[in-house]
């Protein structure tokens, strides 16, 4: 039989080697492929040539070995997962940006439709094409440097830059239309327009108004965008936030204790801080409340959360 098409078997002192006649050794060294098989006595031998086709894997379950015809497929078990952080569960990394907003609603149509709409606001990128001829990263990154490059924005262009900020489902790529805002209309009233999508706004544009969030932070220099200030002087009174960001602080306590979707309140508790320092005085009997329902939650992290929070107020 050509080398080439020898399979892959278990050997039975327990070890793994190619099919060749010779005798296994205690500690043989095989293909990072026979490990994934677990040595099932029942398992199809896939060649060496077709062993990539035959194999799949489901990222949500577990791994399955696709046989030949009249073979029978080995489920196996999932990897073992990296143990939850303090609050949250071990989520996939966001910048994937796929599985997370399938599951809150975004459609990749409602991005790119507020992402076209900036492009034709800017004179830039061809919008002439139909959807499906045009991809809304592709966009986006067009228009990040002009947006960034202008002194001043029109005031009508607030809206849709703040749509497109929310309607990003990538927490990090939102910036490109989070920054230009803050820059050219100010810290504040960036802000003050992500507690009004997270007070109002539907579960989708609420999720997006939280990955926006951390971006509307984003540091002023004034060689990065003449729209900082003439001169680079820049009135203080665009940036001033305090207020706002309790009020963030407020529609976040209450969206916690309104949602009913699980998903939507871990993702508010990424911006629920753990310290009582951190929220004013206004504020504490709300946060005693919420905590109050968090410590009795069926699911363990949120009451991990209410626990760290118990804790760093001893």
């Amino acid at each position: 039989m050509p080398r080439r098409l020898q399979a892959y078997v278990r050997c039975p002192r327990g070890c793994h080697h190619l099919h060749c006649g010779r005798p296994g050794r205690e500690k043989g060294i095989g293909p990072p492929a026979l490990e994934r098989t677990g040595g099932n006595p029942r398992l199809p031998r896939p060649v060496t040539k077709e062993l990539g086709r035959l194999r799949r894997r489901d990222h949500t379950s577990h791994t399955v070995i696709v046989p030949p015809k009249g073979g029978r497929a080995s489920a196996l078990p999932p990897k073992r997962q990296r143990p939850p952080g303090l609050c949250l569960p071990a989520w996939p990394v966001q910048n994937a940006a796929v599985a997370e907003d399938k599951q809150s609603g975004i459609e990749p149509r409602s991005f790119l439709t507020c992402v076209t709409e900036v492009a034709w606001l800017l004179g830039v990128g061809d919008v002439s094409k139909g959807p499906k001829d045009r991809n809304a990263r592709h966009l986006a990154h067009t228009v990040r440097k002009p947006l960034l490059e202008r002194a001043s924005l029109p005031e009508e262009w607030f809206a849709p830059l703040m749509a497109a900020a929310v309607y990003d489902p990538d927490p990090s790529f939102c910036r490109w239309f989070v920054e230009p805002a803050v820059y050219a209309f100010g810290r504040r009233r960036v802000m003050a327009a992500l507690v009004d999508y997270l007070r109002t706004g539907t579960d989708a544009e609420r999720a997006g108004a939280v990955r926006a969030w951390y971006s509307a932070h984003v540091p002023l220099r004034a060689d990065r965008s003449p729209a900082y200030g003439v001169g680079g002087v820049r009135d203080p009174a665009l940036d001033e936030s305090q207020d706002i960001k309790a009020a963030w602080l407020e529609a976040s306590l209450r969206v916690f204790a309104e949602a009913t979707d699980l998903q939507m309140r871990h993702r508010v508790l990424l911006g629920l801080p753990t310290s009582h320092t951190a929220y004013p005085l206004s504020l504490h009997e709300l946060l005693e409340s919420t905590l109050a329902s968090a410590r009795v939650h069926p699911d363990p992290h949120i009451r991990r959360w209410a626990a760290a929070a118990d804790h760093e107020g001893v």
